[in-house]
């Protein structure tokens, strides 16, 4: 069988949108499938040998997918083709060599999947397949809800209803959707589609079989040093965006209370990445620089070796209708790092954690239960490894794209 795919990311930043990509492609080649790819990618060396790549040669910046997007949402297809004449142009012309008469397309990213309603309309393509990523006027609500002025709150408000009416043009109007959860699912089925006129299919944001998890030892003796990383220490770690729904606040009043009730120098949280919350967590842990560190944003690939010299990875984020529906994939790749994992109780996460199977919970945006499971962790830290000692085994064989990806197929 062979697939289709069109994006116009560049690959020139890893994330969790490109992670994901790369999995789903890699995956399909990996087991036999014939890939093709038509996108701005710069980068090949992440893709599997076997995918055939068309350049798209057609750059395309964050100010200029916003710009489209609203238009699309407020304006006839038909006039907004003609802002972007030229633009189609120059894609029909990859697309002629490319795709195959009747030959469904699969378009990854929010901006993909824009383009896909607007090629469909175009009779450029004759049907497309888009990969929902993300849920953009849930997000766009959670923003607004807690935005701190009125002219804050409007502005984000209107972003919300022209997220809304976009969605219900480019999902009405597809041969079929992929969803990252059955929540989300549920989600467009109530809110966006005006018919079940569609295929649907379930594939997480899972883990990528192929991408190769080793502890590089040089980087690991390294960070033992510079975090004065002792025999006797205790790590939790945290890596992701300072959000106000990420939870890294919570994370900081609940370890502050751990180091009352265990007040020496070798436990320490790790904290790994920016956002607009890193301030306030910075003024949260004043004084305690010795304890909790703070670090940038880090290469994934080096991610698996700091995982190793923690204890326990925490996902600490509060509730937010985003993620009870989507799983994100920091907790499948702590899940792979074979440390002790704590994450909220989601429905989401509750899909594949049922009786924390694989993981530790806490009650969402409580930091109170979230000091219990870190306080658990360590009084009972011998006995847990031993409960979760096989969960880097089971993630790896139940929680990738392998496990999943066939469903395409059906």
């Amino acid at each position: 069988m062979r697939f289709v795919f069109f994006s116009m990311y560049d690959f020139s930043r890893d994330g969790g949108h490109p992670i994901r990509m790369y999995g789903i492609l890699n995956t399909l080649a990996t087991k036999g499938y014939e890939v093709v790819f038509i996108s701005n990618a710069k980068r090949k060396n992440n893709f599997h040998h076997t995918i055939v790549h068309i350049p798209l040669n057609q750059p395309f910046s964050d100010k200029q997918k916003m710009y489209l997007q609203f238009l699309l949402s407020v304006l006839p297809v038909s006039i907004v083709s003609l802002f972007y004449s030229r633009l189609l142009k120059q894609i029909a012309a990859v697309l002629k060599g490319a795709v195959k008469n009747d030959e469904t397309v699969y378009f990854f990213d929010y901006l993909d999947n824009s383009i896909a309603y607007i090629l469909k309309k175009n009779n450029l393509i004759a049907s497309y397949i888009n990969d929902a990523f993300g849920v953009a006027p849930v997000e766009f609500k959670i923003k607004a809800g807690l935005a701190k002025n009125i002219i804050s709150k409007g502005i984000i408000g209107l972003k919300y209803l022209s997220s809304k009416s976009l969605d219900k043009k480019v999902f009405n109007n597809g041969a079929g959707f992929i969803f990252a959860s059955i929540k989300m699912r549920a989600y467009y089925e109530k809110e966006i589609f005006t018919s079940q006129n569609h295929k649907s299919y379930i594939i997480p944001n899972l883990l990528d079989h192929g991408f190769i998890r080793t502890v590089n030892t040089d980087l690991k003796a390294e960070l033992i040093k510079r975090f004065n990383i002792a025999k006797d220490s205790f790590i939790f770690l945290f890596s992701g965006a300072y959000k106000p729904t990420s939870g890294v606040d919570d994370l900081i009043v609940a370890f502050k209370r751990l180091y009352v009730d265990y007040p020496y120098p070798n436990l320490k949280l790790i904290l790994i990445g920016k956002g607009t919350l890193r301030y306030k967590c910075e003024d949260l842990a004043a004084g305690m620089q010795d304890s909790i560190l703070f670090l940038n944003f880090i290469p994934y690939e080096e991610l698996f070796t700091y995982h190793n010299i923690a204890h326990v990875i925490v996902c600490p984020d509060k509730m937010n209708p985003y993620s009870n529906m989507i799983i994100h994939l920091k907790y499948f790749d702590a899940l792979v790092s074979g440390k002790l994992v704590i994450n909220g109780n989601f429905d989401s996460v509750q899909e594949i954690n049922k009786d924390d199977f694989l993981s530790l919970s806490f009650d969402l945006s409580n930091a109170d239960s979230l000091y219990q499971t870190m306080k658990n962790c360590i009084d009972n830290y011998d006995s847990l490894v031993v409960k979760y000692k096989d969960v880097s085994k089971y993630a790896l064989e139940h929680l990738t794209y392998d496990a999943y990806i066939d469903v395409l197929n059906k």
